[in-house]
């Protein structure tokens, strides 16, 4: 008898173990399929599975990542390892091998599902107290994104351009949050308001496309038509009246020289947190008089507060 089928037969021994509940012959008999032939993928996954069932989660994970080396493409292997890495508070592992299954099949409901009812708490708990907000990218590598929500800026600028763009996008409870080829992929509803710093021969056709949108049967009062706050150095602020509808999903690209991206957390001072932010950048990229930045920051802040919502089921406190 050849060394494979005494591994299958072997197999098939502990699979009647393991639906009787008799884990300690199960997983004898897995161990002596996997020695006929190590590279019988379903005996690493069913020992696995024993494990589990004993409570043994660092086993467990040892033999489904001998089962994703023999089989990478199965997602089955990854969500078993990643449920364990989970139920083993290894909740960075976890997301890593759910967002693998997501790589393969972005349309996954089950996972995508599993996922949006996981709890990572492990996210919320290394945030630390005195980080009031942080690079986007930095955020996410060092699994300090929650899911929950937050703030979201992205500043356009080039220093031979005489305009430059700020994204602020509001998103609450993604359901997951991918690192793809061009940028974060955020599966989640959301708002988004656009704030553009121009020279003045640009403001005319900055407000014309926002009038563009609309039409005289509409009455004005919901005409997205912006704020203008002109500077002494000849330049306006365009703020929108209303933020925009974000469904589904959004996409926040890496940043390069002239991309970047910082998150806020959503803390009682988060405003505050956000209208220092542009009092900075309002001097150092668009070189707005310092006597004139808080008054446009604070325009600015209090209007991302009053446009977007604000309905984030963590709390976090400044310590």
């Amino acid at each position: 008898m050849s060394k494979k089928q005494n591994a299958k037969n072997y197999y098939n021994q502990g699979v009647i173990y393991q639906n009787e509940n008799n884990n300690a012959l199960a997983i004898k008999s897995f161990t002596m399929a996997i020695e006929c032939d190590p590279h019988y993928t379903h005996a690493y996954l069913s020992r696995g599975d024993v494990y589990c069932r004993e409570g043994k989660f660092d086993n467990a994970i040892k033999d489904y990542s001998n089962a994703i080396k023999l089989d990478p493409y199965n997602i089955d292997n990854y969500e078993r390892r990643g449920t364990v890495y989970y139920w083993n508070n290894q909740y960075k592992e976890s997301i890593k091998d759910f967002n693998k299954i997501l790589s393969i099949y972005p349309d996954n409901a089950d996972v995508l599902e599993k996922l949006q009812n996981f709890s990572f708490k492990e996210i919320h708990e290394n945030i630390h107290p005195d980080k009031k907000s942080i690079n986007l990218i930095d955020a996410y590598v060092n699994n300090k994104l929650p899911r929950s929500g937050g703030y979201i800026i992205t500043s356009v600028y080039n220093k031979d351009h005489p305009d430059t763009r700020y994204e602020v996008i509001f998103y609450n409870d993604a359901k997951t949050i991918l690192y793809r080829k061009d940028g974060l992929q955020f599966y989640s509803n959301g708002e988004r308001l656009l704030i553009s710093v121009v020279s003045n021969a640009s403001t005319e056709l900055e407000i014309n496309y926002y009038k563009s949108h609309y039409d005289e049967y509409i009455p004005k009062k919901y005409w997205n038509i912006p704020k203008v706050i002109s500077t002494s150095n000849q330049r306006n602020i365009i703020v929108p009246k209303f933020s925009d509808k974000i469904d589904c999903s959004f996409l926040i690209y890496y940043q390069n020289d002239n991309i970047t991206s910082t998150f806020f957390y959503q803390l009682p001072d988060v405003y505050k947190t956000i209208k220092k932010y542009f009092e900075d950048l309002l001097i150092k990229q668009d070189n707005i008089p310092q006597n004139e930045t808080k008054k446009a920051a604070g325009i600015i802040a209090k209007k991302i507060e009053t446009a977007m919502s604000f309905n984030a089921s963590i709390e976090l406190s400044i310590q």
